[in-house]
């Protein structure tokens, strides 16, 4: 009986393999998932949490959008709170080349006659002649024989051509005649006959280049034609604006510091660091009030006042150099020009009136004059079209967020797909996760106090009538069709139509009428009410966005409803809101409920480990029970 017990608990032992037998890793990890699973829970909440957070800001970007483009005086075009938008004019030239027009809403449909006199013109000086030096022979030419032909480059306004001199020419009576005729002749077959002329002097044996069409530039290699002729490559007949003024190939040149005030304002240019652009840039970008610029086709400088008009003048003084003043390197001299003129027209009647500027602004109406002695027909006439496609822009953008705050609000949330977990996304495809997540965010916003606050407001402000005003937006052919639509409105275009042509002005009111109550957030109860019983419908959904999205906080320290609740990026509120305060106390549970989990985790093994000692300690007694048996047989 002995070896029978002594049999039966070595088999015991044996199927065991360890002491207690039991799989203790497969056994605590069941445990801890049951625990594990409250962590995941916070998880899920917090990522429900912030899917929330995101959706409130996507509304308060919509709405910040809405009220970029519709309530934006800085976008006249859209700007719904302008009168312009409603009562829009159309001005319309019989004579397009002598005066245009622009109408806004305050101008009468009507003709106008407008008879132009002499337009307005600018305080100018011009140079007195060509101030380039001519393109000439430095010294005489004493080497009359080009060999078997030398080449070199004229640049003629951007067209390059490659010119070939051929022929000895010093047995010849005149050579340098001999040279020039060779060289017109080259020249024309190139160019075209009168395009580039060139002249000699007989008497110091020089060649010169002149053109009446604008800049001509020579280029050559060494020991070519223009060496032997005496021409440094590129010289040309005109200014080079990019060169240093000590180095421009100007009449009389340019050296040392040029000093001169142009209207009282000082200039000061050191010739050998700085260009004849640098000049021109300084000079039109100051407080000088004048345009100072170079012509190629005129070789000549012109200086002229940016206001046209009598009474503006340019007065000009030289102190150092010879840029202007006596021997003024671009022919002006000291001088005070004063040759600005007035606009002078007649109009519907109005005989010999005047304006300082060629553009003015009478009636309403924005005229454009543009050529002298002759007369033109401006009629202004309702542009109902321009405004009932701003009106009905409007309309649809506000249907859009209607459309989305009542969706919102309104769509339920699926039970059965809740954020998923870290260990349900290892196993899952990226495009199922985004599947999934895309159902699990749906219904987040269901109920919302503040999504019902901000439709049923916008509603209401539609609906309800203006102090002051007769009509109602539906009177005008705007209004929703049935309860189904919730909120949204629909257009009956001839009815709205008909009233921007024949009442353009009470369309205005009903959209942009101004209370005598300016807007602020820390208006009192009774303040915000006559505000809005007097305000058109465009000021009040103003008024509703601002009281959302405003970015200023008010008497209270609160900025706009829905930044307070999520934030918007950018914004101080990014990080300071309710969600974002409901996130991090969900991230510090996560914290506690981790620490918890390690501890109860560690707590398990303990046990176990003291059971496997337990175990351990009775098998070896039952071994030792065992061969006592044994050993008694």
């Amino acid at each position: 009986m002995s070896s029978n017990i002594s049999s039966m608990l070595n088999n015991k032992i044996r199927f065991s393999g360890m002491a207690s037998g039991l799989d203790t890793e497969s056994i605590i990890s069941q445990l801890m998932n049951v625990e594990k699973m409250k962590v995941d829970k916070v998880k899920q909440q917090k990522q429900a949490l912030e899917w929330k957070k995101d959706s409130y800001r996507n509304i308060t970007n919509l709405l910040r959008s809405f009220k970029d483009d519709y309530f934006n005086i800085l976008k006249p075009e859209s700007n719904m709170r302008s009168a312009n938008t409603y009562i829009s004019n159309t001005a319309a030239s019989s004579a397009s080349d002598v005066a245009t027009a622009t109408a806004n809403s305050s101008a009468i449909s009507t003709t106008h006659q407008i008879s132009v006199t002499s337009l307005a013109t600018a305080a100018k000086v011009t140079s007195t002649g060509v101030v380039t030096s001519a393109l000439e022979s430095n010294g005489a030419i004493t080497d009359f024989n080009f060999g078997a032909g030398k080449t070199f480059s004229i640049n003629l306004n951007g067209v390059v051509k490659s010119i070939t001199v051929t022929g000895d020419f010093s047995g010849d009576a005149s050579p340098i005649e001999s040279l020039k005729t060779s060289l017109q002749n080259s020249i024309d077959n190139a160019f075209g006959a009168g395009k580039i002329a060139i002249g000699f002097s007989a008497v110091d044996n020089t060649i010169e280049f002149s053109t009446a069409d604008g800049r001509i530039t020579l280029t050559g290699s060494a020991g070519g034609a223009l060496e032997q002729m005496n021409i440094a490559s590129g010289s040309s007949n005109r200014l080079n604006a990019n060169t240093y003024l000590s180095s421009l190939n100007i009449q009389g040149g340019l050296s040392g510091v040029l000093e001169f005030s142009i209207n009282g304002q000082n200039f000061s240019f050191d010739t050998t660091t700085k260009t004849l652009n640098d000049l021109i840039r300084e000079v039109n970008s100051s407080a000088a009030n004048v345009t100072l610029g170079y012509s190629e086709i005129t070789d000549s400088f012109t200086l002229t006042s940016k206001q046209l008009g009598a009474g503006e003048t340019i007065t000009i003084a030289n102190t150092t150099g010879n840029f202007f003043g006596a021997g003024s390197a671009i022919k002006i001299g000291n001088t005070s020009v004063s040759n600005g003129t007035d606009a002078k027209f007649d109009l519907d009647g109005v005989i010999g009136i005047t304006r300082s500027s060629n553009e003015f602004s009478i009636d309403g109406v924005s005229y454009k004059l543009l050529k002298e002695g002759a007369s033109a027909s401006i009629s202004i006439s309702k542009n109902v079209d321009e405004a009932y496609k701003k009106i009905t822009n409007f309309i649809g953008k506000y249907n859009e967020i209607v459309d989305k705050l009542n969706g919102e609000y309104t769509q339920s949330k699926n039970r059965n797909y809740l954020p998923l977990t870290d260990e349900q996304r290892e196993v899952m495809s990226e495009s199922d996760i985004e599947k999934w997540e895309a159902k699990a965010k749906e219904g987040l916003l269901k109920g919302d106090s503040i999504l019902n606050g901000v439709v049923s407001n916008m509603r209401y402000a539609i609906s309800e009538s203006i102090t002051g005003v007769s009509k109602s937006l539906s009177a005008i052919g705007i209004k929703s069709t049935s309860y189904l639509d919730k909120g949204k409105l629909f257009i009956d275009e001839v009815k709205l139509k008909e009233a921007l042509q024949n009442s353009p002005e009470e369309v205005m009111n009903i959209f942009s009428k101004e209370s005598d109550i300016g807007y602020s957030r820390d208006l009192s109860s009774a303040q915000k009410k006559e505000r809005y019983e007097e305000s058109g419908i465009i000021n009040r959904l103003y008024d509703i966005i601002e009281e959302n999205i405003s970015t200023i906080r008010n008497t209270n320290g609160k900025k706009g409803a829905l930044l307070e609740k999520a934030g918007l990026a950018g914004d101080v509120s990014e990080f300071k809101n309710l969600l974002s305060e409901e996130i991090d106390n969900k991230s510090d549970l996560i914290l506690t409920l981790n620490d918890k989990l390690y501890k109860k985790e560690n707590f398990y093994y303990a046990k176990f480990s003291a059971l496997e000692k337990a175990m351990s300690q009775m098998n070896s007694q039952s071994s030792w029970l065992a061969q006592q048996f044994g050993g008694g047989a």
